[in-house]
């Protein structure tokens, strides 16, 4: 009995500080992770190479303050990217408008040369904020890509395509429209909030997919995974993925900087990805 008892009080004990670290620890810090990027080339020559900071879902609100927002505006300027793109969710909820307009002023100081980019997420369509996502991103110097595509071209003549599709579960994805400007073989980074509509997508091989939503499924335990998935981020929930008919990975599912619904991460420690793109 004693020993049963001292059991139960060490797993009391165990659960109390995963619990804290979870909550107050691993929730608050913020890292960056360093990916390397190359496209499919038949040249033996080295082309443009560029820095890419990604970041997404800060869901700013109850569990994410607006002063852990200014250290992730901080963080991504330390960097010193060349574009930075967001993969959607930027509010929990809704906003009022002085919350609008301080995300405006810390968004508007972050700088890359080559431009800022932004596609919508399901809370940027059905969390209050979809009459004001598009005035807050544009105020920001953002460019808010919905099923549009845009061209980047390099001091060396290289072009890369941009392309950023509607959000999945609340809006319109063109994937018809992303597939033809795929089939075009160009070197394209697609921007898309859901992972698992990567899918969906065809002749790859030429393109970076960079995207969100999962949260890693919040808590990721070693050798079990994710204890709970969400609506389409249940097939890619973190990391790397090679997509059907490519070789090496080519999604990348960052699992993001905010939390919903609970106030905890575990085995997903916050992040910013900054990608190494040739």
């Amino acid at each position: 009995m004693r020993k049963l008892i001292k059991f139960l009080l060490l797993l009391v004990v165990v659960g109390v500080i995963v619990f804290v670290y979870a909550t107050f620890i691993e929730s608050k810090i913020l890292t960056v992770t360093s990916h390397e990027f190359s496209y499919a080339t038949q040249s033996e020559e080295k082309g443009t190479s560029i820095k890419i900071a990604h970041f997404t879902d800060t869901q700013v609100g109850e569990f994410f303050s607006m002063e852990q927002f200014e250290k992730v505006v901080k963080k991504i300027n330390k960097q010193k990217p060349d574009l930075i793109v967001f993969t959607g969710d930027l509010f929990d909820m809704g906003a009022t408008e002085a919350e609008i307009q301080e995300i405006i002023s810390l968004l508007k100081e972050m700088k890359a040369p080559y431009g800022k980019f932004s596609v919508y997420g399901n809370r940027d369509v059905g969390g209050g904020m979809v009459r004001n996502y598009e005035r807050l991103l544009t105020d920001a110097d953002f460019t808010l890509l919905q099923n549009e595509e845009t061209t980047i071209i390099f001091p060396n003549g290289e072009e890369l395509l941009i392309y950023g599709l509607d959000d999945a579960l609340l809006g319109s994805p063109d994937i018809a429209g992303v597939n033809d400007m795929l089939s075009r073989n160009q070197n394209t980074l697609v921007l898309l909030h859901e992972p698992d509509v990567a899918k969906q997508l065809e002749s790859t091989n030429h393109a970076l997919i960079l995207a969100g939503h999962s949260h890693g499924g919040q808590v990721y335990l070693p050798f079990i995974g994710p204890l709970a998935t969400t609506s389409l981020a249940e097939e890619y929930v973190k990391g790397w993925y090679a997509l059907p008919g490519n070789v090496n990975p080519n999604l990348y599912v960052n699992t993001g900087i905010g939390n919903t619904k609970l106030p905890f991460r575990l085995g997903n420690i916050p992040q910013v990805a900054l990608i190494n793109l040739q």
